[in-house]
């Protein structure tokens, strides 16, 4: 599965079945007869096998093929899968963003097959409830990735088309966890021997949140559960969805970026009319943190986030967009129309692109809703 891919590097999750040293071939020629190796570290079964290789030195929006070699033997078929580099940082361009949530025991071949075959993803962005199995335990959560990992349709969409995650409450731990689930350094280790993110928290401060650029676009994918007071916790000024270490990363990143798009991702909704395993149950940080945007003037922000088993837009109080994306997998849980909503799209399968373009003034943002089997279901432009 390839994890992150910047301008210079790329990282490949790895899974073998024996204790192996796995390598990764890499080239520009499609039968890598120019291949260079990048050997990982020998693969254990205390940790199931697993291995994140990161390849460093590669030129920026370039195309690499690659194979997996395990203790010095090639074991892709040809033809090799490839990859794309991104621009360097600060480029401007096109870009194409797939994004979704709630896959479900297993998300439906279906719904990745269609995502390969149709969305044209530059990546693609998971934004929790990547399993549920309700618990902090390892041997609870592995055998969920598996499963989920084992489908050949994502097999063949993440070979070639770079996937980026966060948690939310399923993937993390029991239904509507927080902070005071035992045993959460548990399922944080998990989750970082699964997913080939760029970063993991800081070193000061644990958790899966991080940041990575596109060209001219910023992401900024959030943790929402490791540093998260309870839902039914009275605001007393300390209540928090993120901490305060995460809090303060966010803003002084958002104030340095020069990005003229900057996503942030959240696996609980943003907007103010959703149920309280969200946002809508921390107002105070929320609040703040929008009059922290309108006061420093930050502009180009895109709220995304998962959860809620349906797809919607929504203009917060008139002024900041958000996209909540999914089910993938799971059940539908539609809604009808909530004040601050401008579409909603609640039957089958469901992710969501925003196909940017940041080389035109203003930048060119318009979102679609692809529903599985059916395609597009709904596009629209998002004015400046």
């Amino acid at each position: 599965m390839l994890g992150h891919v910047g301008s210079e590097s790329a990282s490949i999750w790895v899974k073998a079945s024996y204790s192996s040293v796995p390598a990764i071939i890499v080239g520009q020629k499609d039968d890598l007869t120019d291949g260079v190796t990048h050997e990982g570290s020998r693969v254990l079964p205390e940790k199931d096998f697993m291995e994140s290789i990161t390849i460093e030195g590669l030129e920026a929006a370039t195309r690499y093929f690659y194979a997996v070699a395990l203790d010095g033997k090639v074991l892709t078929a040809r033809p090799y899968p490839s990859f794309t580099t991104a621009p360097p940082n600060g480029n401007s361009g096109r870009l194409r963003i797939a994004f979704s949530s709630c896959l479900g025991g297993v998300a439906p071949g279906a719904a990745w097959g269609q995502m390969e075959a149709t969305a044209k993803a530059d990546l693609v962005l998971l934004l929790g409830d990547n399993h549920y199995a309700d618990t902090t335990a390892r041997e609870g959560q592995t055998p969920a990735y598996f499963t989920q990992r084992s489908l050949p349709a994502f097999r063949s969409l993440s070979a070639h088309t770079p996937i980026y995650s966060i948690w939310d409450d399923h993937d993390y731990g029991p239904n509507d966890s927080d902070a005071t689930a035992d045993a959460k350094e548990v399922s944080l280790e998990t989750f970082k021997q699964f997913w080939p993110n760029p970063a993991y928290g800081e070193t000061d401060n644990p958790g899966i949140y991080y940041k990575f650029s596109r060209g001219d676009v910023e992401f900024f994918m959030l943790d929402v559960r490791y540093h998260r007071s309870p839902d039914k916790m009275l605001d007393d000024g300390t209540k928090t969805m993120l901490g305060e270490r995460q809090l303060t990363w966010l803003k002084e990143n958002l104030k340095a970026s020069t990005a003229k798009i900057k996503i942030i991702a959240s696996g609980s909704e943003w907007q103010r009319h959703s149920h309280p395993d969200s946002w809508s149950s921390y107002p105070r940080e929320r609040e703040a943190f929008f009059g922290f945007l309108r006061e420093e003037n930050i502009t180009g922000i895109l709220l995304i986030s998962g959860d809620r088993h349906f797809t919607g837009g929504y203009q917060i109080g008139g002024e900041f967009i958000e996209v909540t994306a999914g089910p993938l997998g799971a059940k539908n849980f539609p809604t009808k129309n909530l004040p601050e909503m401008f579409f909603n799209q609640g039957e089958g399968k469901l992710y969501a692109v925003f196909d940017i373009d940041t080389s035109v003034e203003p930048p060119r943002v318009n979102v679609e809703v692809h529903r599985a089997g059916d395609g597009i279901v709904h596009q629209q432009a998002l004015p400046w």
